[in-house]
């Protein structure tokens, strides 16, 4: 109603004024237009950050967002003291739903202890699939098929172990735009001097991920022989901690390569039973953090090798296991519909991936264009 009543008061203001000045009035209207770089409100950022303060609860202060149309995905990376848990303990999209649902006025720090340290399953309370996380959380929505990304005003809030201080919140929001390409460096850390082919690791990777959409790029492939990085001997559960000899690899392999392309890094030796460690389920795609890369076990047989480290960058970006069991014996199944075990799943000891789960991969922030 407001609209149409204004179109129909352009003509009868100009038909008051004579041609000159309506002239004038118009250019002015142009040019106002193209020094603010639009004709009207810009578009929403597709970075955001802020300084979230925690109250006595743990719960931060809610933070306000917009999410542009046409987007993709949003990756919400919180950043706090080392010894810190980080989860999502509120999230309202457009639609005005708390995706979270938990009580923001009592403290969650306890049950996110419970859930980490003593359960070892480390998933957040609420309705809201996430994995609490030490020092640096990551969260990727959506991540299953039948979830909407709805445009428009969001707020979020954050949850902490910490009952004062701040958290870093930044939050990444890219464009969908059909982005398939996953940058990588290989960085082979060995003690002596390795006999390996990339080039057939690299032809398996695309073999197992290919299918799913995404196009394997490698940017860089470093070779560096040092005794002490080719061995990592601890693991963590549910995840890394960020005082890891793998967190710690993560950052010096940083200074390894040029390029900002998620980091791979094969070493020589895991703890027993361990083929591979992904930083990250998922892990935030920022190449200055202790959690960026995912590790594998060296292995001549390339297929095996490329297996292993298909499932680990599947976990970096998105993926769960299919079926996680923690130390009170309950079983958890991942939030994707059309997943189930023993069905050679690339997340369990296979090679498949479902459309679900193509799906998930597809939204990470990672993938480019070229």
């Amino acid at each position: 109603m407001h609209a149409r009543t204004g179109r129909e008061k352009v003509p009868i203001m100009l038909a008051k004024m004579n041609v000159p000045n309506a002239l004038f009035l118009v250019l002015g209207f142009v040019l106002l237009s193209l020094a603010c770089g639009t004709g009207g409100d810009a578009p929403p950022e597709r970075h955001v950050e802020a300084e979230l303060a925690l109250d006595e609860f743990g719960n931060s202060e809610v933070f306000e967002f917009v999410i542009p149309e046409q987007t993709r995905s949003m990756t919400v990376i919180a950043e706090g003291a080392a010894d810190q848990l980080l989860g999502i303990s509120s999230l309202m999209l457009g639609d005005g739903e708390d995706l979270v649902n938990v009580d923001v006025d009592s403290p969650l720090g306890e049950e996110m202890r419970e859930r980490y340290f003593v359960l070892q399953n480390g998933q957040m309370p609420g309705n809201l699939s996430q994995s609490i996380r030490l020092g640096t959380f990551s969260h990727v929505y959506p991540y299953a098929p039948g979830l909407d990304l709805v445009p428009g005003r969001a707020e979020i809030r954050l949850a902490s172990t910490a009952l004062a201080g701040t958290i870093k919140l930044r939050i990444l929001m890219p464009e969908d735009d059909g982005a398939t390409a996953l940058h990588l460096n290989l960085i082979r850390v060995a003690a002596s001097d390795p006999e390996y082919n990339s080039d057939e690791l690299v032809e398996e990777l695309d073999s197992l991920l290919g299918p799913a959409g995404i196009d394997v790029v490698v940017d860089e492939f470093v070779q560096v022989i040092d005794v002490e990085r080719a061995t990592i001997s601890d693991f963590f559960e549910p995840q890394e901690m960020p005082t890891s000899q793998s967190a710690a690899l993560a950052l010096w392999g940083r200074e390894q390569v040029a390029s900002d392309a998620l980091n791979v890094f094969i070493v020589d030796s895991l703890p027993f039973g361990v083929g591979g460690l992904a930083l990250g389920t998922p892990g935030p795609p920022d190449p200055e953090s202790y959690y960026f890369g995912v590790l594998s076990r060296f292995n001549s047989n390339s297929a095996q090798l490329a297996r292993v480290t298909a499932h680990e960058l599947a976990h970096f970006l998105a993926l769960q296991h299919v079926e996680n069991r923690d130390l009170a014996g309950t079983v958890t199944a991942d939030p994707i519909a059309d997943t189930e075990p023993g069905q050679d799943n690339l997340m369990e000891q296979g090679r498949l991936l479902t459309p679900g789960q193509s799906f998930a991969l597809a939204r990470s922030a990672l993938l480019t264009l070229e």
